[in-house]
Formats: structure tokens, C-alpha cells, sequence
């Protein structure tokens, strides 16, 4: 039975740059893929993909935050990216030809999902080449940025290296001109590759230069301390 209507009525309740996305990316749709679309709702901290599990599903986001960790070394654990819509789990694997997923993936707040089967998409993405362009060209600049963000890591040390990854959080998480930063510290160190005693050396400089705030033990950025890291960060970025 088609799942057009469902995901219709869903997409239209979406902000508008994720609504017109998804307008375009389904634009050419069979009806086929509509008969195996699901709409799927997780829980904050459910974990969906474990990496090296074998992609038997397409799980594109479409509302929420996605977390990316991989294992690279040792089995330390890397917190390498933050994905918000539209976001196709599943889409790079299959463009490279890769069986098994190359990171876990865990919803960081309450996420909303549209789970496609491996066969059906594969079929779709043959068959529809507006589909495969939109993919592709989602895709290439997702692992553009990734690369582009860790050339800039590997010259950074310490509070620089802190304050870039702030600044990336802050464009991602701010609403109406703040931004809470909800992570504990080893969250913070998993995201950055760098020790406890670095973050909290980098948070105390932060804070002692406005720009940082904490309540509590709460850190938040306005838009004022946003401004006053850009300004540190200036000639380095």
C-alpha cells in the first residue's frame, strides 16, 4: 500500500528549506518507493547504525540531530560530526560500494526518519537520475565539509582547536541567538579529539575572555560571545 499521502502529510509540517528538499528529491519518485517507505519517530540516544553492521537500509533524516562516531584507533571513541536534514544514511555506502556502515549513528535529540529498504533504493537511484543527482551531490558536500573541518583540527591545539568546534556547534544548535551547550565534557572531548584537562584549560581561557557563559554548570554562547570567538579566531580561520 502507498505511503504517498503519509509522507506528503509529513513533509509539509517540515521547516522550509527541509520541505523543499525533500519536494525535489521526490519529485520523479516511483510508486514503488512510496509502497516501501516507512516513517519512523526514535527516541534522543537511540542508537540506529553500529558501525561495521551490513546496510540493509536507507535512513534518511528528516528532522532532528544525528550523531556520527567512529573507532579509528585503539577503539577511542570519536565524536567526528553532528548531521541535521536531509541527511541519507546508507547513501554513501552504497555510492562507494561499501556493504557495512563506516561509523554508529545515534540520534541526539528526538528524530524523525523515512527507512528505505537497500533493494528499493538501489532500484530508485537507477531508475531516477534527479534522485541520484540530489544524493550525490548531498553526499559530496557532507564528506567535503568533514574534510575541510579536519584539515583546520590539525593545525589547531588546545582552546583554538575548542573555540572552532564552538563555533560550528553554535551555527548548528543556536535558536533565537542562543546556544546551549548541552554535552558533558568527555562529549566535548570526544567531539575534538583532545583530553579532559585541555577542554577544561580551554573553557576557563573562554570564559575569562567573554566567550563563553555558564550558569550553573550550564556553558551557553549568545550572540555576543559568538561574535567575541569569531574575533579570537580571526586570521586563523
Amino acid at each position: 500500500m502507498s505511503n504517498y499521502n503519509e509522507v506528503h502529510a509529513l513533509i509539509e509540517t517540515l521547516d522550509k528549506e527541509t520541505k523543499e528538499y525533500l519536494i525535489q528529491y521526490f519529485k520523479n519518485a516511483p510508486g514503488f518507493v512510496y509502497d516501501s517507505l516507512q516513517i519512523v519517530r526514535y527516541p534522543a540516544g537511540h542508537l540506529f547504525i553500529e558501525q561495521g553492521s551490513p546496510v540493509q537500509t536507507i535512513s534518511i533524516l528528516v528532522k532532528g540531530i544525528v550523531k556520527g562516531t567512529d573507532y579509528p584507533i585503539l577503539g577511542a571513541m570519536y565524536d567526528f560530526m553532528w548531521f541535521d536534514p536531509v541527511k541519507p544514511f546508507g547513501a554513501l555506502e552504497y555510492l562507494t560500494k561499501q556493504p557495512c556502515f563506516n561509523a554508529s549513528l545515534m540520534t541526539a535529540c528526538e528524530s524523525t526518519m523515512l527507512l528505505l529498504p537497500l533493494s528499493v533504493y538501489t532500484r530508485w537511484m537507477e531508475t531516477d537520475i534527479n534522485a541520484m543527482y540530489v544524493d550525490a551531490s548531498t553526499t559530496t558536500n557532507q564528506l567535503l565539509y568533514e574534510i575541510r573541518r579536519e584539515r583546520i583540527y590539525i593545525f589547531m591545539q588546545g582552546t583554538e582547536r575548542l573555540a572552532y568546534f564552538l563555533i560550528l556547534y553554535y551555527k548548528q544548535f543556536e535558536t533565537d541567538g542562543i546556544c546551549h551547550v548541552n554535552l558533558t565534557r568527555q562529549q566535548i572531548c570526544d567531539s575534538t579529539g583532545l583530553s579532559i584537562r585541555t577542554v577544561n584549560r580551554g573553557i576557563t581561557t573562554l570564559l575569562e575572555k567573554n566567550c563563553l557563559l555558564k550558569s550553573g554548570n550550564k556553558l551557553f554562547i549568545r550572540q555576543s560571545e559568538y561574535a567575541q570567538i569569531q574575533t579570537m579566531m580571526e586570521g586563523i580561520l
